[in-house]
């Protein structure tokens, strides 16, 4: 990707955590790097979460600490895997809780997309 000021790419590592019985991991520090800024597009591809049973959990935090804006879009990729459909139910959870109201709905190409909207967001359903 050109540098632009625009663009900034940050390499975090990544740290481990047991979630009922199964090794999982997600990026270290993401709480730090968000400084509790408001993203209105998420797009969740990562770490590699195959095999794993609360993969790319990332965005569970991010919720949780109010990084979520109030127009929104999260986007999540390899929605077919059923470690990924265990993230995508704990978001939504956690977004109930929060009364944020939301939309969601899948797309299918090569692989499975989640998406979750803020009902202002929700006519991208129909792009």
């Amino acid at each position: 990707m050109p540098a632009t000021e625009n663009i900034r790419i940050n390499h975090l590592d990544l740290e481990y955590f047991d979630y009922e019985g199964k090794k999982n991991d997600k990026y270290k520090d993401m709480n730090k790097l968000a400084n509790n800024q408001k993203f209105d597009l998420i797009i969740i591809d990562g770490p590699v979460g195959g095999g794993k049973n609360l993969p790319r959990s990332n965005i569970l935090d991010l919720i949780k600490n109010g990084c979520i804006a109030k127009d929104f879009i999260i986007i999540f990729d390899d929605a077919e895997r059923g470690g990924e459909k265990t993230t995508i139910s704990k978001a939504k959870e956690l977004l109930t809780a929060q009364k944020i109201d939301f939309f969601s709905f899948e797309r299918s190409g090569i692989k499975r997309q989640h998406i979750i909207t803020s009902q202002s967001r929700s006519f991208v359903q129909y792009l």
